[in-house]
C-alpha cells in the first residue's frame, strides 16, 4: 500500500473484513449516506418486481435493498456522534459461494489517518470515519469513508440455492432466509473501525504505527497488549485460540451480559488456530453467547451487547444509543413513563437537581406501556424542559453505581430539547433507570417509551 500524502492518510482497501454463512445535527447523531455503485438493472437498481415484506414498502428487489441499507445506516447514525457525514460506497457483486457456505458481504475503511488535530493518541492510526469525527472535518473529501459489497448470488444455483436474502425491516427472516438488514449493520460496523490494520502475513504494524483497534487487543498468554509485542508475537497471537482478548474499558464492562466467551474478565476475540482471512482478529469470538452482531458467521437474531462499547473504546466516545443490546426492536405506541413536572413521586417530581446533586432512580414497571419483562433495553424519547443552565443529562441502567454506560442528551439554557435514544435496562431483572443532570441548574425531565429490544432465540 502506497502513501498518498497529507495528514497521514493511507489507502486501506486491503483491510476488508468479511461476514460468512455456514449452512448446518448538533446533537449526538450522524448522517450515514450511501453511494450506489451498482450499474443499471443490477444490485440496488434491480427492477425485478416483488411484493412488500416485513415493513419494507419497496416493490422491486433494488428498491427493497436500498430501503434495507438506508434503515441499517439510520440505525448506526442514530447511535454515532459525528458532525461529519459518513459516506458508504456499496454495491452487490458475486462473492465466494458454494452450495453449503457463502461470503455474505465484506466491508472496510478506505483510508486511515494519524497525527491529525484532535487525535487522542499520537502516532496512532484511526480509520477515516472515526478520524473525521475526532478532527471535526473531512480529512479525505475525495474518498468514501467505507467500501462495502454484498453477495448478489445468494439463493441462485450453486450458491446456498435453498436460501435467499430477506428484505424485511423487522429482522423476522424465515428460517431459510438471511436477514440483509443484520448483514448490512455488520459490514458498516467494520467500516466504522471494528477491524485490525495489522499485517496478517507478517504481524507488522500498519506503516510502523499503532492503530486504535490493536491498542485494545491483548495476548493473554503473554499478558501484554499488541502494541508491546514483536511482529512475530502478534502473528502468533492471531491464532492463539481463547487467549486473544479485548481489554477496552467500555466493552469489558459488558462481560456480565454473556454466559460464555468471557475469559479472565475479558471478552474473547476470534483467533482460531488456523488463521481465517477476513475473519480472524476483526470479530468477536464465536464462543460468545448470546451471539453478537460482530461475530464472523451469520446467526439470526444476533444481539448488540458489546459492539457499541468496543467502538467507544477505540475513540467514538459514548454512542447516542450506547446500550443497544439486541438487533431486533419491537415498536410500541408512544407512552410517557416519567415526567418530573408531575407531583412528587417515583416517576414524577421533583426536578433533577443541579450538577453535584444526587442521581435520581426511576423504577419503571414491567408491563406498563407494554414493556415486557424480558426487555433488555428501551427505545425512548428523552425530553429536557426549560433547563436553567446549559449541560446534559445522562441516562443509565439502575444497577450501575455510576453512568459508565449511558445515553446523553445535551441542551442549552432555556431551550426545551428532545432526543431519541436507547437506554439499557439493568441486568438485575428490574426496569429501573437512573438520570444524572450535569448542568448548573435544575431541569425537568420526561421519558416517553416508543419501543423495546429483546434477545430473540
Amino acid at each position: 500500500m502506497a502513501a498518498s500524502g497529507g495528514r497521514g492518510l493511507f489507502p486501506l482497501l486491503a483491510f476488508v473484513a468479511g461476514f460468512s454463512l455456514l449452512a448446518s445535527g448538533t446533537a449526538p447523531g450522524a448522517n450515514v449516506n450511501l453511494v450506489n455503485n451498482d450499474g443499471a438493472g443490477e444490485g440496488f437498481n434491480d427492477p425485478t418486481p416483488v411484493a412488500p415484506v416485513g415493513g419494507n414498502p419497496g416493490t422491486t428487489i433494488g428498491a427493497q435493498r436500498l430501503n434495507v441499507f438506508q434503515a441499517a445506516a439510520a440505525a448506526w447514525g442514530a447511535r454515532l456522534n459525528s458532525r461529519v457525514t459518513i459516506v458508504v460506497s456499496a454495491q452487490f457483486n458475486p462473492l465466494t459461494c458454494s452450495a453449503s457456505s457463502a461470503v455474505l458481504g465484506s466491508a472496510g475503511p478506505t483510508t486511515a489517518h494519524a497525527n491529525f488535530t484532535g487525535a487522542p493518541f499520537a502516532s496512532t492510526y484511526y480509520i477515516q470515519a472515526l478520524a473525521n469525527k475526532l478532527a471535526g472535518s473531512d480529512l479525505s473529501v475525495v474518498n468514501a469513508d467505507i467500501s462495502a459489497q454484498f453477495n448478489s448470488q445468494i439463493g441462485t444455483t450453486g450458491c446456498l440455492e435453498t436460501s435467499g436474502w430477506y428484505y424485511g425491516l423487522d429482522h423476522l427472516a424465515p428460517a431459510n432466509r438471511i436477514d440483509l438488514f443484520g448483514v448490512v449493520e455488520h459490514e458498516i460496523g467494520h467500516g466504522l473501525g471494528f477491524v485490525s490494520l495489522v499485517n496478517t502475513t507478517t504481524g507488522a504494524k500498519f506503516n510502523g504505527l499503532d492503530d486504535a483497534y490493536m491498542r485494545n487487543l491483548e495476548d493473554h498468554s503473554l499478558g501484554q497488549n499488541w502494541p508491546a509485542l514483536t511482529d512475530g508475537q502478534r502473528l502468533a497471537s492471531m491464532i492463539d485460540n481463547g487467549d486473544l482478548h479485548w481489554t477496552g474499558i467500555a466493552a469489558t464492562a459488558q462481560t456480565g451480559a454473556f454466559s460464555s466467551g468471557v475469559a479472565s474478565g475479558h471478552l474473547r476475540m476470534y483467533a482460531p488456530s488456523s488463521f481465517t482471512p477476513g475473519s480472524s482478529v476483526s470479530h468477536w469470538d464465536t464462543a460468545l453467547f448470546p451471539n453478537e452482531l460482530m461475530e464472523p458467521n451469520y446467526v439470526a437474531g444476533s444481539a448488540i451487547l458489546a459492539t457499541d462499547e468496543l467502538l467507544t473504546d477505540i475513540g467514538w466516545g459514548a454512542l447516542n444509543m450506547d446500550a443497544v443490546v439486541a438487533s431486533r426492536m419491537f415498536t410500541l405506541p408512544p407512552c410517557r413513563v416519567v415526567d418530573t413536572r408531575d407531583p412528587d413521586g417515583p416517576l414524577g417530581g421533583p426536578a433533577l437537581p443541579a450538577s453535584g446533586g444526587a442521581d435520581r432512580a426511576f423504577p419503571l414497571v414491567s408491563g406498563a406501556c407494554g414493556i415486557p419483562a424480558n426487555a433488555i433495553a428501551l427505545s425512548v424519547n428523552v425530553t429536557v424542559v426549560n433547563p436553567a443552565a446549559s449541560g446534559d443529562v445522562l441516562v443509565y441502567p439502575g444497577d450501575r453505581t455510576a453512568p459508565d454506560v449511558a445515553s446523553s442528551v445535551a441542551f442549552l439554557a432555556g431551550k426545551t430539547r428532545a432526543a431519541v435514544t436507547v437506554v439499557r435496562l439493568p441486568n438485575d431483572g428490574t426496569a429501573t433507570v437512573k438520570a444524572r443532570n450535569r448542568s448548573g441548574g435544575t431541569v425537568d425531565f420526561l421519558i416517553d417509551v416508543n419501543g423495546y429490544f429483546r434477545v430473540v432465540p
